[in-house]
C-alpha cells in the first residue's frame, strides 16, 4: 500500500468491528485515499487525518479544515446495510447526532445526511463514495469540533456553520472522540441489524425538515412542495398541489417556510 513517508501511523484494531485505523497528520481527502487503496483495506477499517486540506462534501463542494479542529475520517463498507434503514450516510448521520447529543449538544439530522445545530447552522456533513464493482462504500464524516469564530471567519462560514467548541466553550480531543464516534456507529449499525430501535422514528424526532415547505434541487430541476418524511428506503417524500407524491434519492434541500394550515 502506497502511503506517505512521514505522518502515517497504522493503528490495529483502532476501526470498526475490530478494523485497522490508519492515521495521517495530513491528506488532501480521507475518501479519495480510501478509493485510492481499497484494494487493501478492510471492512471496518477507517481513514483518519488531523488535516484534510482539499476535503470535499455533497455535490463536489468544498470541506474546509483546520489542523487538530476539524475530526475528518471515512469508514471501509464492504458488507449492504441491513435493517429498517439501507443508507449508511442517513445511519452515520444519527451515530454523529447521538455523540452530539452525548456531548451535551441538541442536534438534528437534515436529509439526506446533514447534522445541524443552533439555529439550523451546519455541524456536520458526510459523503459516500461507493464502487459497486468492488463491493465498497467509502463513508466519510466531516464534524467541526474545536473551530472558533476566528475560524469561521477565515474559511467564510460564519452564521453558517457551528462547532462543538462554539457551542460548548471546550475543547475536545479528536482521538477521544473518533473512540466514540466509531463507537456510536457500531451501536447505530446493531441497532438497525436488530430492530431493537426504530430508527426510522429516532430519525424523525430529530428531522430538521418536519412540518416544513422545502424546495428539493436535482439536476431534472426544482420541486417545491410539503416535506413527509422518508419512505421505508430513505427517500424523501414531497407532496405538491399537482401532482405528488414525489420521491428523492438525492438533491438538494432548503427550507422555505413552516407549513400552515389553510383553515379557510
Amino acid at each position: 500500500m502506497k502511503v506517505p513517508e512521514s505522518g502515517f501511523h497504522r493503528m490495529p484494531g483502532e476501526g470498526l468491528w475490530g478494523g485497522d485505523c490508519y492515521r495521517f497528520e495530513t491528506l488532501p481527502s480521507t475518501n479519495a485515499w480510501a478509493m485510492a487503496n481499497s484494494g487493501k483495506l478492510a471492512h471496518g477499517d477507517i481513514v483518519w487525518t488531523l488535516f484534510q486540506s482539499r476535503g470535499k462534501g455533497r455535490l463536489d463542494r468544498q470541506w474546509d479544515s483546520r489542523p487538530n479542529k476539524v475530526l475528518t475520517l471515512s469508514v471501509i463498507l464492504r458488507r449492504p446495510v441491513s435493517g429498517m434503514i439501507t443508507s449508511p450516510g442517513q445511519l452515520a448521520a444519527l451515530a454523529v447526532r447521538r455523540l452530539l447529543q452525548e456531548k451535551g449538544v441538541p442536534a438534528l439530522v437534515k436529509w439526506p445526511n446533514d447534522i445541524l445545530t443552533q439555529g439550523m447552522k451546519k455541524i456536520a456533513g458526510i459523503l459516500v463514495n461507493a464502487n459497486p464493482r468492488q463491493n465498497l462504500a467509502v463513508l466519510g464524516i466531516g464534524l467541526n469540533v474545536n473551530l472558533d469564530e476566528s475560524d469561521l471567519k477565515s474559511l467564510s462560514l460564519n452564521g453558517q456553520a457551528a462547532s462543538l467548541y462554539l457551542v460548548t466553550k471546550q475543547s475536545f480531543s479528536l482521538d477521544k472522540l473518533r473512540v466514540s464516534l466509531c463507537r456510536q456507529i457500531m451501536s447505530c449499525w446493531h441497532d438497525n441489524e436488530t430492530g431493537t430501535v426504530n430508527l426510522f422514528a429516532e430519525w424523525s424526532d430529530h428531522d430538521a425538515l418536519d412540518n416544513m415547505m422545502i424546495e428539493v434541487r436535482t439536476h431534472q430541476g426544482v420541486r417545491s412542495g410539503l416535506y413527509q418524511g422518508l419512505d421505508s428506503q430513505g427517500r424523501l417524500v414531497l407532496i405538491d398541489d399537482r401532482d405528488g407524491p414525489h420521491f428523492f434519492w438525492s438533491g438538494d434541500v432548503e427550507r422555505v417556510r413552516p407549513y400552515t394550515r389553510n383553515t379557510e
